[in-house]
């Protein structure tokens, strides 16, 4: 235990001490464990991250038992173990199954999972947020001219694109081929969809270095907004791709967005 919390064997440290090294829980909530757990004789089982005595970041995992005496609770009993080497592995392992290996922003798997949360939290809270669908433009041109690992250079650009601290904790997926998406939670850009698609498009209509020298690029985007769109993920994305085929119908290279007030109409962005 000592050597867990990094402390000289024997140091005196009273209960509120030993839960202060420990984020996410206070002594009532741990009382309140206790209680259950004596009442019930269920075992608990608790992982927390964990910040030494000397400031080094650890996982830890605390399991309590009862104690009985002729069929009374008389106290309860645990371990601590520190399973930060295990828990950074499989952090390692979850952060891989959810990335696009070639872009290193999130994959279809974990949009899906993504926009799944963030409808239910707008269900349960009206927290606002919106889906942009990017499509890059004459991709399958670069790939047929230049080679796949050409192609590879420009998806890689647009990954690191869609990271840019402009887009305020949006999470950036790639769908598949050369189809992005944008989950937009933040309500400063969601009050400015089409100054934040403007934007964007600025950005990814930078020419970009690859292995046969500098070449154009640029995407067209549609966007929805969740509250002006059916409430499930279907109809959500259904919005954000019926604004992009419009877009692309009318010129490539620009951006609209979905609104149903009435009959559908579309707000239209052109650089």
């Amino acid at each position: 235990m000592y050597r867990i919390y990094e402390l000289p064997a024997n140091s005196a440290l009273s209960v509120d001490e030993a839960i202060g090294f420990f984020s996410g829980i206070s002594r009532p909530d741990l009382a309140a464990l206790v209680e259950k757990t004596t009442q019930t004789g269920e075992p608990f089982t608790l992982e927390l991250d964990f910040v030494t005595a000397k400031g080094n970041h650890r996982r830890v995992r605390s399991i309590a038992h009862v104690e009985f005496e002729e069929g009374r609770a008389t106290g309860v009993s645990g371990v601590m173990q520190d399973i930060t080497e295990h828990w950074l592995l499989e952090e390692k392992l979850r952060r891989s199954a959810d990335t696009d290996s070639l872009t290193g922003i999130a994959n279809r798997s974990a949009f899906n999972r993504a926009l799944a949360q963030a409808i239910e939290r707008a269900r349960s809270t009206q927290a606002p947020f919106a889906l942009m669908l990017i499509d890059l433009d004459e991709f399958k041109g670069i790939n047929d001219t230049h080679g796949h690992i050409v192609g590879d250079d420009m998806l890689r650009a647009v990954g690191a694109r869609l990271r840019d601290p402009m887009l305020a904790g949006s999470l950036a997926a790639r769908l598949g081929g050369d189809e992005f998406a944008l989950i937009v939670t933040d309500p400063a850009l969601h009050a400015d969809l089409p100054g934040v698609a403007g934007r964007l498009l600025e950005q990814l209509r930078q020419p970009v270095a690859t292995a046969a020298g500098v070449l154009p690029i640029s995407a067209t985007i549609g966007y929805a907004r969740f509250e002006d769109c059916p409430e499930t993920a279907r109809g959500f994305i259904h919005c954000a791709d019926k604004a992009l085929y419009e877009a692309k119908r009318e010129r490539r290279g620009s951006a609209r967005g979905y609104r149903t007030f009435g009959p559908v109409s579309y707000t239209h962005l052109t650089l």
